[in-house]
């Protein structure tokens, strides 16, 4: 409900007008209803700071989580070529999700298959920045949903921008000093808990 800010564990929480608010279905329960708020919220925020359009290649792994079934819908809304990393017993939600492939991570390492892609989002962990960026296009984004104190820090410190080229460094905690680094070809967006925070 917060975005990035954290504190949201509350009974009530009042926000704007326009914030991001709708009805829960009515076929569905208060507790089934709750469980979309965390992923849908968190997958959108992460593309929030991408340039996904129509054509745009997205690797989703972990695609049968919470945050990330809501990251493979989102992307295919948006008009992206998805593929989805789960395990080959998931292979049939993701795809009814909408993959377009998927790829079973217990017989196959997405890093090493040679693809590149637009956006990859990592809500796993084992894909920081120097294994994934061979599979980059030149100014694509890795978003680490999940991330040790490392991969945050290559998140503050990591440029990008849709379409080539440098630009800021981008993340989803308080802003640090930008820095702009033209040799690098894309950027990390990366989640961080309020542990160790730098104001």
């Amino acid at each position: 409900m917060l975005g990035s800010r954290f504190g949201g564990h509350a009974e009530y929480v009042c926000i704007p007008q326009d914030g991001a608010i709708t009805a829960k279905p009515r076929n569905m329960t208060f507790t089934d209803a709750v469980t979309l708020v965390s992923g849908g919220t968190t997958a959108h925020a992460f593309f929030s700071r991408t340039a996904i359009k129509l054509g745009s290649t997205v690797l989703v792994n972990g695609a049968s989580g919470a945050v990330c079934t809501a990251a493979v819908q989102l992307a295919k809304q948006m008009g992206a070529r998805v593929t989805g990393v789960c395990s080959g017993a998931n292979r049939e939600l993701v795809t009814a999700l909408g993959a377009d492939r998927v790829i079973d991570y217990t017989t196959e390492d997405f890093l090493l298959e040679g693809q590149t892609h637009d956006v990859i989002m990592d809500c796993v962990g084992n894909a920081p920045f120097e294994r994934a960026a061979a599979c980059l296009t030149p100014g694509g984004a890795l978003l680490l949903v999940v991330s040790d104190l490392r991969g945050a820090a290559s998140g503050r410190l990591a440029p990008g921008g849709a379409g080539g080229g440098s630009s800021r460094a981008t993340s989803t905690a308080p802003r640090m000093p930008s820095r702009t680094w033209s040799t690098l070809p894309s950027r990390v967006c990366s989640w961080r808990s309020s542990i160790g925070r730098t104001t």
